[in-house]
């Protein structure tokens, strides 16, 4: 009887350690993005996370904005302006809602972990960014959603700009599903 016991046992671990298990971690996508680095704060930069939270009534809607300069190793000046608008009605109730900018790369992450009734509508500019990052040519540029795993997936905007003269990149009018993490990539 526990020869039988035993062998419907290992017969059951055998026929599940063969197949595919759901709640194995996700391989993340080939990474064929370059996320794009700002450039490093100087010592004399007090700041160095620029994050703003308020509470929106998602039935009124409402607006976030940050905007900030710091000075780089370089002495380059880097000026950025970030909106976030909340459209009426795009979800239920009120929300803490927090902008961050990342302190590495053009890429700002929302929380908390929300999806929207209908998309809100970001715009990113950030000005004065190192020549060496922005050596692709223009239209190579993407704003993109970059998922925890390492995922991406293109962001729907009205385009991003390559300002030459300023060192800079703008994303107008991304259409913001979910919150999580967005970038400028090339």
């Amino acid at each position: 009887m526990k020869f039988a016991i035993f062998s419907l046992f290992l017969g059951a671990v055998l026929l599940l350690g063969c197949t595919d298990s759901p709640i194995s971690p996700t391989e993340p996508d080939n990474q064929s993005y370059q996320l794009i680095k700002l450039p490093p704060k100087s010592g004399m930069s007090v700041e160095t996370v620029y994050s703003k939270t308020e509470l929106i009534d998602g039935q009124t809607g409402g607006n976030i904005r940050i905007k900030e300069y710091y000075f780089a190793d370089n002495h380059q000046l880097v000026k950025i302006d970030a909106k976030l608008t909340i459209p009426k009605n795009a979800f239920t109730g009120s929300v803490n809602i927090t902008m961050e900018i990342d302190d590495e790369y053009a890429a700002v992450s929302f929380g908390p972990s929300m999806v929207f009734d209908q998309p809100l509508e970001f715009d990113l500019k950030i000005n004065g960014l190192d020549s060496s990052v922005l050596t692709s040519p223009s239209g190579s540029y993407k704003f993109i959603y970059v998922a925890d795993n390492g995922s991406t997936e293109d962001v729907v905007n009205d385009g991003v700009d390559l300002d030459d003269m300023l060192k800079g990149l703008t994303v107008h009018n991304a259409q913001i599903n979910h919150f999580s993490r967005y970038a400028f990539t090339r």
